[in-house]
């Protein structure tokens, strides 16, 4: 009798310990997360806040929370629940954070994110990203002004789990040599000072109406470099960055450059 109750015990101890050591490598939650919803404790407010906080840390100014991009990292979140795509590139679905943020019109310079799967507090969700290189390095980027944060829960390979999404954006300035501004500012005033003389040539009774068409594109030539090129400098002085017509300007000119050339040269080859 005593034997068997030893042994019983023995018994049950060793299944007591085992149980305790597989939850205690995967612990679950109290509660039946097959049947019930899954209480967490992450709050993207207090998501903010912490990452606010590690970036004061070492004296970088924190970031401001945007409403676009909340809403671009809830999209994010709602979609890697659906298709359990953890890519950056998204190509189940192609909806990367660059196409979320394209579509609530949200465009800056440079721009980030960072993931986060099954951790259920604010705080163990940023010591995650804050014990990754690359998820720190969006975090104590300098470069970085704006911030959304959204969480989003639900059921992921049968499990209920949180998705958590921040994302990141800021202004880079191009910072222009001064010797390009120099030469853009330079060939504006050359255009400006020969401009009154080619227009003058209209008021030539004998080669003008020989040369019209050619006086006429030349003139037209130096016009539109003007207005291209006082867009460009004046950007290139306020540290802006250029459009994407004004940079297609900039490969344009010599082109326009090289035929105000050919024309001018012709022109002033003729008997006036």
């Amino acid at each position: 009798m005593i034997t068997s109750l030893f042994l019983f015990t023995i018994l049950v101890v060793y299944l007591g310990l085992n149980l305790y050591s597989k939850s205690d490598k995967n612990p679950l939650p109290t509660n039946d997360y097959k049947n019930e919803p899954l209480k967490h404790n992450v709050s993207a407010d207090e998501v903010f806040d912490l990452v606010n906080q590690e970036r004061e840390k070492i004296g970088l100014k924190p970031l401001k929370r945007n409403t676009k991009l909340d809403e671009a990292a809830m999209m994010r979140a709602q979609d890697i629940l659906a298709t359990d795509d953890w890519s950056h590139e998204a190509p189940h679905s192609e909806l990367t954070y660059q196409v979320a943020l394209n579509k609530v019109k949200y465009y800056n310079t440079t721009k980030g994110e960072n993931l986060a799967e099954g951790q259920w507090t604010s705080q163990n969700t940023v010591n995650s990203w804050m014990n990754s290189e690359t998820h720190k390095d969006n975090i104590l980027n300098s470069n970085y002004q704006d911030t959304g944060v959204a969480t989003f829960s639900g059921t992921l390979n049968n499990n209920q789990t949180i998705i958590t999404v921040q994302l990141f954006g800021g202004y880079i300035p191009p910072n222009y040599k001064q010797t390009d501004i120099e030469s853009w500012e330079k060939s504006l005033n050359r255009l400006r000072e020969i401009l009154p003389s080619w227009e003058n040539i209209r008021n030539s009774p004998n080669r003008y109406p020989n040369n019209k068409a050619k006086a006429e594109r030349l003139i037209q030539i130096i016009n539109t470099r003007i207005s291209r090129i006082q867009a460009i400098a004046s950007k290139m002085r306020g540290n802006q960055w250029l459009t994407n017509e004004e940079t297609k300007y900039t490969n344009e000119d010599q082109g326009l450059y090289n035929e105000q050339e050919q024309l001018g040269n012709y022109l002033n080859s003729q008997q006036w």
